[in-house]
């Protein structure tokens, strides 16, 4: 047969693989897409239906923040891609702190297999901490990390937030690194667990 009436070799698809990266990259960003959806239509949520913590709106990025560990050596507290339960105080650990780490730890606890994906802090609100002066259950807990930041820069975070009170509640981080949502000492540990649960159920492992 002439160069001129041979016939072509079948083309292969290109199009399977395309689909595969097309899943593949849906996969991904759908829980990141799920998520700004939710910071910036807040109020398309009824009450009551979906978080029993204080929503945060916008959601807060905190991975600019200057913190620093109980060393006051520069945290690397968010560098992990986990979420994160952080109690907030205005420089002391008063009664309201002391339920936070208790509340923080029992949540932890109850989350069973899904606890690797937390990490607990407790994130001490000051331009002159005393770590030394914190109570025993924050110094000998394990699991429990302590991390400081200067009062001006935590205030200035939420300043444009609907967050009215950035100190002496327990906070989720998400594991981008936003805070977005707030627990007050009207909530219960449930609340906090209930939240938790459903978030953990919606994002990326």
């Amino acid at each position: 047969m002439t160069a001129e009436n041979a016939i072509p070799e079948p083309r292969q698809s290109l199009w399977p693989g395309k689909l595969t990266f097309v899943l593949l990259c849906l996969t991904v960003a759908m829980p990141m897409v799920t998520a700004y959806w939710v910071y910036n239509n807040a109020s398309a949520i009824p009450d009551g239906t979906v978080n029993k913590g204080l929503l945060i709106v916008p959601a807060t990025q905190l991975k600019d923040l200057s913190v620093s560990d109980s060393e006051q050596l520069p945290s690397q507290w968010l560098n992990s891609r986990k979420w994160r339960m952080v109690t907030v105080i205005n420089g002391q650990c008063d009664s309201r702190c002391m339920q936070n780490l208790y509340v923080s730890h029992q949540v932890h606890v109850r989350l069973a297999k899904d606890a690797e994906r937390i990490r607990r802090f407790l994130l001490v609100v000051s331009d002159n901490p005393n770590i030394k002066a914190l109570p025993e259950i924050a110094l000998n807990d394990s699991g429990l990390q302590i991390i400081t930041i200067r009062t001006q820069p935590w205030q200035n975070a939420f300043a444009d937030t609907s967050l009215i009170n950035a100190f002496n509640s327990l906070m989720l981080v998400d594991q981008e690194g936003f805070a977005m949502m707030s627990y007050s000492d009207v909530n219960t540990g449930s609340d906090v667990l209930d939240d938790l649960k459903r978030l953990l159920k919606y994002s990326y492992e």
